[in-house]
């Protein structure tokens, strides 16, 4: 087999991974989209024009794939083009701290500059976060009604492995490699924390600070609690 270089090697993980996001974007959001656009675009408009079809842009199945098509390729556009930046800058970073190695400048750190003429050094442990972080910002940091709903799906999943990594901590022991194994009571305990907290603030901000909740959010709770 023909061994590529690096740069060659980052370049090809970055591609493949740019496809396997875009196809897992259209296969996870295309049915979703399908279904949204039906239940609460279709089927409203069908029946406040008494079971027309017409809406003057292709009817009723124009519209309904319109919506899931903007959707879907927005997803699938976005979780790829991430998945390339993600891949590209972790092969940066490795390549930088390679060639710290092979200058005898020690492989297991990056230095970045900073404004005082010295350098901000951080662990190869940390190239995920920064490579994540600037994938956020650039990537998913417009917001859209697509990617607003990633990263708040995103964001119940941090807060549940934070809450795991914080009481593993507080136990002395690591939850993750050569750390004891997180038990089913473990995962219970989490859960009731997480949602104690979300939704006394849930109810709160219904309460006091109706105006910051998603207008989704809000008409939700608006017809159930009202």
């Amino acid at each position: 087999s023909i061994s590529m270089p690096p740069p060659l090697q980052t370049l090809d993980s970055a591609l493949t991974t740019f496809l396997s996001g875009f196809s897992y974007g259209v296969s996870v959001r295309l049915p979703h989209s399908l279904l949204h656009a039906f239940l609460f675009g279709v089927l409203p408009a069908v029946r406040r024009q008494g079971g027309g079809s017409d809406d003057g842009k292709g009817g009723v199945g124009g519209h309904l794939l319109r919506e899931a098509g903007n959707a879907t390729w927005e997803h699938a556009r976005t979780l790829g083009t991430f998945g390339f930046f993600y891949k590209m800058s972790m092969g940066i970073l490795s390549g930088v701290r390679q060639c710290r190695r092979r200058r005898g400048g020690g492989g297991g750190v990056v230095s970045v500059a900073d404004d005082g003429g010295g350098s901000i050094v951080f662990p190869s442990t940390l190239d995920p976060l920064v490579a994540g972080g600037l994938g956020g910002y650039f990537v998913w940091g417009r917001r859209t009604r697509v990617n607003e709903q990633v990263v708040m799906y995103l964001i119940g999943r941090v807060v549940f492995g934070l809450v795991k990594i914080w009481r593993a901590g507080v136990e002395g022991r690591g939850g993750g490699k050569g750390g004891r194994a997180v038990g089913k009571r473990d995962r219970e305990n989490d859960y009731r924390v997480v949602s104690t907290v979300v939704w006394a603030l849930s109810m709160w901000m219904y309460e006091e600070r109706r105006e910051v909740l998603p207008g989704g959010m809000r008409r939700s709770m608006e017809e159930i609690y009202r």
